[in-house]
């Protein structure tokens, strides 16, 4: 693919504890049996450079680095500094970019966006109907495409005509 575009992304949307990264971790493994190629997008309140630090790379961020980039054998993690956290377009941009960098994707999937663009495709993550009323109710002329999380545990099989699977919500 050459660029990323609101058509590659799949948003998955939930509560916290309602299932998410199952769902992502199994919709990953779908796709990748048929074929796609898939890349990921986590939207988080938490810093990542508390979750990924080593003593060294965090000394050299506290010092003031605009960035640092995390180089081992088999991975490459950068981590910007930033005022607020950049929209899902800006993200794309920088993705489209950098795409020499990234190895090519078909999909992109958006884990905990609570605002997605109109007209976004979206899995809903729940654990019970309430959550999915809830979460449904600011979305934003959404295109569900189906339903997964701990709910898909339940005797309920569809909401709103919309069925209710585990992780292969119509992808």
């Amino acid at each position: 693919m050459d660029k990323v575009t609101n058509n590659n992304l799949l948003y998955i949307l939930g509560p916290k504890n309602s299932g998410k990264t199952t769902s992502i971790e199994l919709i990953i493994k779908e796709l990748n049996s048929k074929g796609y190629k898939t890349g990921s997008i986590k939207f988080t309140h938490k810093e990542l450079s508390s979750e990924i630090s080593t003593k060294d790379t965090a000394r050299v961020r506290e010092a003031g680095s605009q960035y640092s980039i995390f180089l081992s054998p088999k991975e490459t993690t950068l981590i910007m500094k930033r005022k607020n956290r950049d929209e899902i377009d800006k993200v794309l941009k920088y993705i489209n970019k950098t795409n020499d960098m990234l190895p090519p994707v078909n999909i992109l999937i958006c884990e905990s966006l609570n605002d997605p663009p109109e007209n976004s495709k979206i899995v809903l993550v729940a654990s019970t109907i309430e959550e999915l009323e809830s979460y449904s109710k600011g979305l934003n002329n959404p295109k569900i495409l189906g339903i997964s999380g701990k709910i898909s545990n339940s005797d309920e099989k569809e909401w709103n005509s919309i069925p209710i699977k585990i992780g292969r919500a119509h992808v």
